[in-house]
């Protein structure tokens, strides 16, 4: 109905939230704004389940957000028995993405997937790495790239950069900061590096977690960073690296640079 703008539907809270988003969508299409009414008796008591619904409408109400109503309706009605009939709502329990991850973990183990230990690198140093509100204004799209970057692996990073990118704008110095950080805890987790510290003296200690390294090899990677590394044999923190008058984009590359040197040297 592409002349049609305005739609109102009577007991929207008895619809489920699949049909009401389809039935908004078919107003507005084409060039006039298109307003969708749903409406309940006054003074109804609503069931819970039916307020979220209604909730989840008014919340996701931009072109482009049906991937968002269909995960919200995934999480409220339950993804269902994968070997039958039976629909569920252990998935509202824990949410959709967490729900998806232990379903593959146990898919894993009943192949007989041997689990790979993963070191979780913690990062702790003193850079401006966040998504301004100049940039993003929009709260829920805001946390959205925030989760996407906690969990984005690096092919995943780049695709989040052009996106970025196309949807807003040049991206500012803090987002790409947070973006080089991201990548640097990847690359720091896979080959062993469990934290990189900032010190009081414009010093970065590095700790290292199930790995080993040759002391020929720990000598040869002090070296390629130009006296600016010091390595110290037998310490919780063998590592020492100095970044005394530099600027953060420069004090990243170079801890970048000692995370791509460790890469080469480490054991398992």
């Amino acid at each position: 109905m592409p002349n049609v703008n305005t739609l109102i539907v009577c007991d929207a809270d008895r619809y489920g939230l699949s049909q009401l988003h389809q039935l908004r969508g078919r107003i507005g299409r084409s060039s006039r704004i298109g307003y969708a009414y749903f409406m309940y008796t006054r003074d109804k008591q609503l069931t819970e389940i039916s307020e979220k619904r209604l909730v989840a409408l008014r919340e996701f109400c931009q072109l482009g957000e049906g991937y968002k109503i269909a995960l919200r309706d995934l999480e409220m009605r339950g993804v269902g028995n994968l070997l039958g009939a039976e629909q569920h709502g252990n998935v509202a329990a824990v949410g959709f993405e967490l729900y998806s991850l232990m379903l593959k973990e146990a898919i894993e183990k009943l192949k007989g997937v041997v689990p790979v230990k993963k070191v979780e690198t913690v990062l702790e140093i003193s850079v401006d790495a966040f998504i301004p509100s100049d940039y993003i204004a929009d709260v829920g799209h805001k946390v959205d790239f925030y989760r996407r970057i906690q969990q984005a692996d690096l092919n995943e990073l780049t695709e989040i950069q052009d996106e970025l990118l196309d949807r807003f704008g040049d991206i500012p110095l803090q987002v790409r900061n947070l973006l080089q950080i991201a990548q640097l805890r990847l690359k720091a987790s896979a080959c062993g590096i469990k934290q990189i510290s900032q010190k009081p003296g414009e010093v970065i200690a590095i700790r290292i977690d199930g790995v080993t390294y040759t002391l020929n090899n720990a000598a040869l990677l002090v070296m390629a960073m130009e006296g600016r590394l010091r390595h110290q044999a037998g310490k919780s923190t063998p590592f020492l690296l100095d970044v005394s008058g530099l600027s953060t984009s420069a004090m990243l590359q170079q801890i970048e640079i000692f995370v791509a040197g460790f890469q080469r040297i480490a054991k398992s």
